[in-house]
């Protein structure tokens, strides 16, 4: 998955243009769903995803890594796991919140009864 990764992001530059041929389509596909399923959980900021790009790049061209990938295995999942769940973090928090309101609120209708796991029913 991780050379996956590598190939497509080289793509991301070429994406911008208008795909003409089946293998122009296929080549974007390949490179969306890499950013897609690899990078966009992470929420890079632009100068992050600058960076990614160019670690794409000089694999694709088969430029020497500046830093090993490795050796950074484990960094590499601990950092794309933190960054994955403090983005989940922002979006689950509140989410949660509204999902316990309308629990309450559901709870406190007329007729409504609250089983023993805190799920409301009305009979």
């Amino acid at each position: 998955m991780f050379r996956i990764t590598l190939a497509a992001l080289v793509l991301v530059p070429f994406a911008a243009s208008a795909q003409k041929t089946e293998d122009e389509k296929n080549l974007y596909a390949i490179g969306f769903l890499v950013g897609q399923r690899s990078v966009q959980p992470m929420k890079l900021s632009k100068t992050e995803l600058k960076m990614v790009e160019q670690g794409f790049h000089d694999a694709a061209s088969g430029t020497k890594a500046k830093a090993d990938p490795a050796e950074r295995q484990d960094k590499l999942n601990t950092f794309a796991q933190s960054r994955a769940q403090a983005a989940a973090a922002k979006t689950v928090g509140p989410e949660k919140e509204k999902g316990k309101a309308f629990a309450e609120k559901a709870a406190k209708e007329p007729g409504a009864e609250r089983l023993p796991s805190g799920v409301s029913i009305k009979r």
